[in-house]
């Protein structure tokens, strides 16, 4: 019989690894994480770099990032996100790297800041 592992240590099913990829933004947050040496961002740093392609407010998208895409991205154990600093560390996922490598040319527009 198979052991159980308590749902800390079980892996992200794929479903919920596609919910979490399934918005562009959330996709580039992790595409920017991949590509730093350290892996790591402030959110304000991350807004900023961001909205930068689009002309958006970092403002409006630091917001959106704290409520809503870092939550979603950390609930699947992409990122950890402390908010307590303000920062976010990607955690290694090969499988979603492969993909996000993938997916990489047919994405060229700037981020829409929006939520």
């Amino acid at each position: 019989m198979a052991e159980t592992l308590p749902d800390s240590e079980r892996p992200p099913s794929i479903d919920s690894l596609f919910d979490a990829l399934s918005d562009r933004r959330r996709r580039v947050v992790v595409r920017y994480l991949i590509d730093r040496t350290d892996r790591t961002a402030h959110v304000g740093t991350l807004a900023a770099e961001l909205c930068r392609a689009a002309s958006a407010d970092p403002g409006a998208f630091e917001a959106t990032l704290r409520h809503v895409h870092l939550p979603k991205l950390a609930d699947v154990g992409l990122v950890a996100y402390d908010e307590a600093d303000e920062t976010v560390r990607y955690r290694e996922h090969p499988a979603v790297e492969s993909l996000l490598e993938t997916a990489a040319p047919t994405e060229r527009e700037p981020v829409a800041a929006g939520n």
